[in-house]
């Protein structure tokens, strides 16, 4: 697969690549490193707030092979996503959940995926990776998969910013709060996630009824990668239902769902963030040693200038991490 990577890059002029190992000798590289174990037991889900583009054949290549299996979730119209616009074709197996574009909202309910996925009912997978499209996830790092592994936790947990005056804030989660206690009060299912939000609310040392602690503008959260053990998905799912119905910001809603379930972060200089000029020059703040860099559009690889950027820092650092260094 990474064969067509390099064939693409070589559009753009770019081929500073050197030959790949075979993968009698790629195996033998990836048996010393227990990631590559973890991730074979992972799912990865690539969500997009959009419609899908051309982009999904580039991003299988540099993502699939590692993964137990990997999905892509959001709207598909074939006029876009089966576009011919010098990206690989899409191979199979192509696995995909399609959402409408109402139900998306451009990425404010993105949570549906992984929502989404319980359904799929895939077996012996132990923990779902969901990431976007425009996040680039240096897959080969070692992380702590026990838990919930999201790359900042809670964070502007004294600042409201701009989401939580919104329609899809605090309204919505007092949407939720009605939801909970009123609509669904009898509903097994609700009662019992229920428990669990207040009961996960105590154990990380919030001692606050979840009533009071669900309502609160207590922060949000940049979600463009998180990990969910298999064995949180159904709580996950249960609350991410009432959320949704609620009409709960994406950030928001994940920042909740962290208050109540232990979670792991990753230090600071293994993710980055990249805003105004800076998002001009990801190619060169991107670095083999993060584990997240966002964002990266893959759109902007039609103009081959563009695409040589990619190739000559991303392509080449994943060609490394993957089959040199492993």
């Amino acid at each position: 697969m990474f064969a067509d990577v390099e064939k693409w890059c070589a559009r753009a002029n770019y081929t500073d690549f050197t030959p790949l190992p075979s993968p009698d000798e790629l195996a033998a590289l990836h048996q010393k490193e227990e990631v590559w174990d973890e991730l074979r037991n992972s799912a990865l889900i690539i969500t997009n707030n959009f419609p899908w583009k051309s982009t999904i054949g580039l991003l299988q290549r540099i993502y699939q092979p590692y993964f137990k299996v990997t999905i892509f979730c959001g709207t598909f119209y074939p006029n876009l996503f089966m576009k011919d616009e010098g990206f690989p074709e899409i191979i199979t197996p192509f696995n995909y959940i399609n959402v409408s574009e109402k139900e998306v909202f451009q990425g404010y309910f993105i949570y549906l995926c992984l929502m989404k996925a319980k359904y799929l009912h895939i077996d012996n997978v132990e923990g779902f990776f969901m990431m976007s499209d425009d996040a680039t996830f240096n897959f080969w790092h070692t992380l702590n998969l026990r838990n919930v592994m999201h790359p900042t936790g809670i964070t502007y947990r004294d600042f409201t910013g701009m989401w939580w005056p919104s329609p899809y804030g605090k309204s919505a989660v007092e949407r939720a709060l009605m939801l909970i206690t009123d609509k669904y009060r009898d509903d097994l299912s609700v009662k019992g996630m229920w428990k669990s939000y207040q009961d996960g609310l105590i154990a990380n040392g919030f001692l606050r009824s979840a009533h009071r602690q669900l309502i609160e503008i207590d922060g949000w959260c940049m979600s463009d990668l998180i990990y969910v053990p298999t064995t949180k998905l159904q709580y996950f799912s249960e609350l991410m239902v009432i959320f949704y119905e609620a009409e709960v910001f994406h950030e928001i809603a994940i920042s909740k769902f962290l208050y109540t379930v232990p979670h792991t972060r990753l230090p600071p200089s293994e993710y980055k963030y990249l805003w105004e000029e800076d998002r001009d020059r990801w190619d060169e703040l991107y670095d083999e040693n993060l584990v997240l860099l966002h964002p990266i559009k893959f759109s902007q690889f039609v103009d081959l200038d563009q695409r040589y950027r990619f190739c000559n820092s991303v392509v080449k650092t994943f060609k490394k991490a993957i089959f040199e260094s492993a």
